[in-house]
């Protein structure tokens, strides 16, 4: 294996024992760039194993990491990385992160994108003592953040006390994920509470570089969204699933504020990624919720009209056929101010995914910071 090792720049571990990775001498991948390990199960003592594996420590060229929850136990963390050189680290399963934001993410100091997989005492107030009197974490290079809300035991998502001590001024490029953002109470599922998307949009008014957001809720109400939008002034691109909630998100985006002439939310917008899809598992499988068409057309005509007029490019994703997409990409039957603002310039694409395949890591294509790792879309 050593030939061949030596000029691995890319590694990725899928169920391989802890034994085997633990007689891996440390200097056997000097070219190794990307490497993603994923053990599907929790971390495992074995008698005359070490208590850390070191096969990755020395890795000179290593910058970017993605683990599995198997590398965490309760106190620390069981897999010798060179954290001050890597670029990207991403933490795949739910596990309580306490113990990597404490003792290694200070250590990161050239990270440029972190992803976290939250469990439940990351958001729990009962855990929120924990933070207190923590201090901060300087991250000025630190570009992207993707968070994915895990399992909640009572019920309700609460804003990440730990967001607090990291400070990241030169944040660009975010995405938050999970099943529900609702703070209606009525759709008897997880929920936020009015105060902790407060919370959250204030921290996201504090990004003044930030120029990307994606979210990826199967449900969101819509004072949630707009709390959310209106605080992210300077946004250029958004991802966003819509769930079941297009027909009010069009709506909002399209209001015009009357002294300006400009939209009220979003008004830098140039690229809008829509994924108007749940995944139902009952069913086991993706659906596609239906875009409301005329919404649609009234929303990208109020843009195109408007006096910043900056919105050029608009991607649809969908699950197997549905009829009003086709419709929308290519025939605008019915839909004169749609095709008007195409003809016009606005460049408007649909992408289809034959039942559902792709769909769970597809938004990594659009994401400026890991759309060239393919290899980690196997993880989700």
């Amino acid at each position: 294996m050593a030939p061949i090792s030596r000029s691995l720049t890319s590694l990725s571990l899928h169920g391989v024992q802890q034994s085997r990775i633990a007689e891996l001498p440390s200097n056997l991948f000097p070219s190794l760039q990307r490497l993603s390990i994923s053990q599907l199960r929790g971390w495992v003592e074995i008698e005359g194993m070490p208590p850390k594996l070191e096969a990755f420590k020395d890795c000179p060229s290593l910058r970017r990491v993605a683990l599995d929850e198997w590398f965490i136990d309760i106190d620390d963390i069981k897999l010798l990385l060179p954290w001050n050189q890597l670029t990207h680290f991403l933490q795949c399963d739910e596990s309580h992160n306490f113990t990597f934001i404490e003792k290694y993410l200070p250590l990161c100091t050239e990270l440029l994108y972190l992803g976290l997989t939250l469990d439940d005492p990351d958001f729990n107030p009962m855990f929120a003592a924990e933070w207190e009197g923590r201090p901060a974490v300087h991250l000025p290079n630190f570009e992207g953040l993707f968070l994915k809300f895990g399992c909640t035991l009572d019920g309700y998502i609460h804003y990440p006390e730990f967001l607090d001590i990291l400070d990241f001024p030169n944040l660009k490029y975010l995405r938050l994920e999970g099943d529900d953002m609702d703070t209606s109470r009525e759709a008897g599922v997880p929920v936020w509470e009015g105060e902790d998307v407060a919370r959250l949009a204030a921290r996201l008014n504090g990004f003044p570089h930030l120029v990307h957001l994606a979210f990826s809720w199967d449900t969101i109400d819509y004072p949630t969204l707009a709390t959310l939008l209106s605080a992210a002034t300077g946004l250029e691109t958004l991802d966003i699933r819509l769930g079941d909630s297009g027909r009010a998100f069009f709506n909002a985006l399209r209001i015009v504020r009357s002294d300006k002439d400009e939209p009220w939310l979003l008004p830098q917008l140039r690229k809008l990624i829509l994924r108007p899809m749940a995944y139902k598992k009952r069913y086991r499988r993706w659906i596609t919720h239906d875009i409301h068409e005329e919404s649609f057309e009234r929303f990208v005509d109020a843009r195109k009209r408007s006096s910043k007029n900056v919105l050029k490019e608009v991607l649809i994703y969908s699950v197997s056929g549905l009829r009003g997409l086709v419709r929308l990409s290519t025939s605008f039957e019915g839909l004169p101010l749609l095709k008007e603002c195409v003809d016009g310039g606005l460049e408007l694409k649909v992408e289809e995914y034959e039942h559902g395949v792709g769909v769970t890591s597809a938004w990594m294509d659009d994401d400026p910071c890991l759309y060239d790792w393919p290899e980690l879309q196997a993880y989700f």
